[in-house]
């Protein structure tokens, strides 16, 4: 909202795309001290509503990656953002929820591991939990969107050394990484981590501050694939059988487009 000086936390937020809350609304209600308004709500206002001044759609200011609608997904051509305004937003976020950093005693680091309960399953979890903490001589501490809310996750994350997870959204998460942390994204077989950068490229931004290091499983014995699953979980059994069969065979998922390649 700084980017229009006329706005401050009592502007509200309107969402026009006819769809539901969803999972994380609550976190569109940190950004105003107004309640959000959906859609459906509008049509409970009567016929006409008057704003006395709005900006419509969102600003690309703030945004390092482009998802592929256009062309193959990547960084933007030109990002305008750095990490200084990143970990000021993330600030910005953990006031919202209350979340304050803590001094953690000499010798007290850790890393977090997201674990995952439905799809992109970390098959050897605890044996991935001792050999990182026999490595780094930390200890390890899983999280879960799914057992946690995210204010908890936030805190655990806001204070340690490093954040390992699958490929995947909740690595948004790891703008609330102190500076010098690491992140450390795993990718499942058949999936290029030069095709998929939008974390690489946030802990790149500068004064971001933050260790990047990928991890592919090479090893196709070691995936388990899910093709009777529906089409928007990965499925393939809607299409023909030499489409199903590539798929299968395949080795590397070529670049594409956002958002049904249902390699």
């Amino acid at each position: 909202m700084q980017q229009y000086t006329d706005l401050d936390d009592e502007a509200r937020l309107v969402f026009m795309e006819g769809w539901g809350e969803g999972n994380h609304f609550d976190l569109y209600r940190l950004l105003s001290s107004k309640q959000p308004l959906l859609k459906e709500h509008l049509r409970n206002f009567g016929k006409l509503m008057c704003f006395t001044k709005s900006y419509i759609g969102l600003s690309k200011m703030t945004t390092w990656y482009q998802y592929g609608f256009v062309q193959p997904q990547g960084p933007k051509a030109n990002i305008l953002v750095s990490g200084n305004e990143i970990r000021q937003f993330a600030s910005f976020i953990m006031d919202r929820l209350n979340i304050t950093t803590e001094e953690r005693p000499e010798g007290d680091d850790y890393i977090v591991v997201f674990s995952r309960a439905s799809n992109r399953l970390i098959l050897n979890e605890a044996e991935l939990l001792l050999a990182l903490a026999q490595e780094y001589k930390m200890r390890t501490v899983t999280v879960s969107l799914e057992e946690q809310t995210f204010a908890s996750i936030v805190h655990l994350i806001s204070g340690a050394s490093m954040l390992v997870s699958m490929h995947g959204a909740q690595l948004i998460t790891s703008m609330f990484l102190p500076r010098g942390a690491a992140v450390i994204e795993l990718f499942p077989f058949a999936v290029n981590p030069e095709q998929y950068t939008p974390y690489k490229t946030l802990a790149s931004l500068p004064g971001m501050d933050l260790q990047y290091i990928a991890w592919r499983n090479p090893i196709e014995e070691n995936s388990v694939t899910y093709p009777d699953r529906p089409w928007d979980q990965g499925g393939i059994t809607h299409l023909d059988k030499d489409e199903q069969e590539r798929i299968l065979t395949s080795k590397e998922v070529p670049r594409h487009l956002c958002c049904r390649n249902p390699e």
